[in-house]
């Protein structure tokens, strides 16, 4: 091998040496057919490309060439040898086929190699081709709500909303050639991903054809950091969960600083960067603080917010009322979204049924109990005691052998868990005080004694919804209707309202007292019957049961609103339908 300067080889001398060494050291192996195999070219491409008459055209086939040789040397125990190890590093043979490509495309000798070195650069260019991008679901947008129906698109109609007018001037500006940042904030699943690739469709139809650049590996801040200087016009820089590239103290200013470069030098643009924040990060990045670790990172996104809201409201909703008869998931989703939160229905609810579908035990008897409780006639809200109690029919021996001693919190924790900007498969609430959606809640806690509350979710969509859980009838200790109905216990310093006889019906007067209009011959009123007639019946008394209003302070059973966490009062809480 020949004694390297201090200066990096070419690409010609470079290959001269591979081809050298393959030679002298492994007696000529591998032959070029079984590296033209490795590399997916026919054997002569692979002399010319030893010889150095020939190009490669992708950077992958070279690399292949190079690990293919640097395999047998391995096997032959040649790789331990400085110079050796040094002509097969990779990462030299990326710098030097640049290199070469730019020195190529720059040459204005030969038009060929001219060509042929800025195909080659493009191919280098991180990203792919805008028009090859196709999949969503690649780039985080989430899956909807399955329903059973034929030939629906992958994602339902989209409804543009305020932001995505904002959002589409910034593409604009950017397709016009100007380099920008749009940032997105919002809640979980409230339409920021799928509002950034509905924009995509801008930059689609453009004479320029534009690259989209999504960095993912091996992490998401090392992945930016190593390709983001050969960014070039023309990208869209995709960052979703913005927070898992900027938020890394030090490599996330590192990525913050690089990009502000980029955003900055006109040879390098025009560029778009589309993030993604939950208001949680947005505060972390953009806030000042002793000591100030994203200062990179504010300066990056200040200026560029746009605010993407929770829920479907006015205008928004009727151009959804308008959609709903075209596609049945903006139909269901229409019918059952709480508060006009129509995109979290539609991304949450898969993975609602996810977590049902991984329920194991303990947790899906608790789950069946509850189902079971809504079946049978349970109100909305149905006490956790009740429905611990009941879960535990639902197990088999075996089932319960393996259960531990905190099941039931484990399982609480299982089915409480959010999806997707949605409440879990239950909810818990607080029972100290009735819901009032339309006031604000009075501040005092639960009364001593009273359990907390919790909602399963009512939503586990039609179709997939179990006609009946795993046991065909459920436990007899669920069939007790009074311990899902009964009143809740009043509130102290509350009497109960007495209940009066009900008034006796005015008799019709007889021919005995038909003698006077007024007075009867006994001298008394008219209604005053004589002394010798029967003693008048007793007054009803009134029921032991009367009719009770029905309770309100009891837990949910649909996904719904949580007013509270488990243990409003003495450390358990109630489920209900």
């Amino acid at each position: 091998m020949t004694e390297r300067t201090g200066r990096e080889p070419s690409y010609a001398e470079l290959m001269a040496e591979l081809s050298a060494f393959r030679t002298d050291h492994m007696q000529g192996r591998p032959s070029d057919r079984a590296l033209a195999q490795a590399v997916g070219v026919s054997p002569t491409t692979i002399g010319k490309w030893l010889r150095a008459d020939q190009f490669p055209q992708q950077i992958d086939l070279l690399l292949a060439l190079v690990r293919g040789v640097r395999g047998q040397a391995e096997d032959s125990g040649l790789t331990d040898d400085p110079g050796a190890a040094r002509l097969l590093d990779l990462q030299q043979w990326r710098s030097v086929y640049r290199d070469e490509a730019r020195r190529r495309a720059d040459g204005t000798s030969a038009a060929v190699q001219a060509e042929q070195g800025r195909a080659a650069l493009q191919r280098m260019r991180p990203g792919r081709p805008l028009a090859e991008v196709t999949d969503p679901f690649a780039l985080e947008v989430h899956r909807a709500v399955d329903v059973p129906a034929k030939a629906l698109p992958v994602l339902p109609e989209y409804v543009p909303r305020e932001h995505d007018r904002r959002l589409a001037e910034v593409v604009s500006r950017a397709a016009a050639g100007a380099s920008q940042v749009a940032v997105l904030v919002g809640g979980s699943s409230t339409g920021k991903t799928r509002a950034c690739w509905e924009a995509l469709t801008l930059l689609r139809g453009q004479g320029k054809p534009w690259r989209l650049w999504h960095p993912i590996d091996p992490t998401r801040p090392d992945a930016a950091l190593a390709e983001l200087a050969d960014i070039g016009p023309y990208t869209v820089i995709w960052l979703n969960e913005a927070q898992f590239y900027l938020e890394p103290d030090v490599l996330g200013e590192r990525v913050a600083a690089g990009l502000r470069t980029l955003l900055r030098d006109p040879r390098r643009g025009p560029v778009l960067v589309l993030a993604t924040l939950w208001p949680e990060s947005w505060d972390t990045l953009t806030g000042r603080a002793a000591p100030d670790a994203h200062a990179q990172a504010r300066e990056l996104l200040q200026g560029h917010k746009i605010a993407v809201p929770d829920a479907f409201v006015g205008t928004e909703l009727d151009a959804l009322t308008d959609m709903v008869n075209r596609d049945p998931r903006l139909d269901e989703a229409f019918e059952r979204a709480q508060d006009g939160q129509i995109a979290q229905y539609l991304a949450g609810v898969p993975v609602l049924m996810d977590r049902y579908q991984e329920a194991r035990g303990a947790t899906k008897a608790l789950i069946h109990a509850a189902m079971d409780a809504r079946r049978l006639g349970a109100g909305p809200r149905i006490p956790l005691a009740l429905l611990a109690d009941a879960a535990l029919g639902y197990l088999t021996e075996r089932e319960w052998g393996h259960t531990g001693d905190d099941w039931l919190q484990l399982a609480l924790d299982f089915v409480t868990t959010h999806c997707n900007g949605i409440p879990g498969i239950l909810t818990p609430v607080n029972t100290g005080t009735p819901p009032q959606p339309a006031h604000p809640p009075r501040c005092r806690s639960s009364p001593p004694g009273r359990a907390g509350a919790a909602v399963p979710a009512g939503r586990l969509p039609r179709p997939a919804r179990p006609q009946a859980p795993r046991r065909p009838d459920p436990p007899n200790r669920l069939l007790d209707c009074r311990r899902c109905t009964r009143p809740p216990r009043r509130p102290p310093g509350v009497r109960r309202r007495r209940l009066e006889p009900r008034p006796l019906p005015r008799r019709r007067p007889t021919p005995q007292t038909r003698r006077h209009p007024r007075q009867s011959p006994h001298g008394s009123h008219l209604h005053q019957p004589p002394p010798h007639s029967a003693p008048r019946r007793p007054p009803p008394r009134p029921s032991r049961h009367p009719r009770r209003r029905r309770r309100r302070g009891w837990c949910r059973l649909a996904a719904g609103q949580s007013a509270g966490g488990w243990g409003g009062g003495a450390g358990h809480c109630v489920v209900g339908p």
